[in-house]
């Protein structure tokens, strides 16, 4: 087993946030907080927790609406345009 103090779980959490992971860095900040030695340190890891448990959620909903775009793209552009057209009476 892995020496599992606070300083572990913040670099730990640290590494998960460089790595877009931020559910996982929620975790281990949380992880942290319960192992502070002192108040501030407890403070720190608490709202690094909550920080990144908002950027998983604004991530996701970022990553979800860019592919929808990129389907209603793709749909877009398959879509054939050489329907016939309608000649004027003119004949052009």
């Amino acid at each position: 087993m892995k020496n599992e103090t606070y300083l572990y779980f913040a670099e730990t959490a640290i590494q998960k946030e460089k790595e877009e992971k931020y559910d996982l860095a929620a975790l281990y900040w949380g992880k942290a907080k319960y192992l502070a030695a002192d108040l501030k340190h407890r403070l720190w890891a608490q709202y690094n927790q909550e920080n990144n448990e908002e950027r998983h959620l604004l991530h996701n909903s970022y990553k979800q609406a860019a592919n929808d775009d990129y389907i209603r793209t793709s749909k877009a552009i398959s879509t054939d345009f050489r329907t016939p057209r309608l000649l004027s009476p003119c004949g052009q």
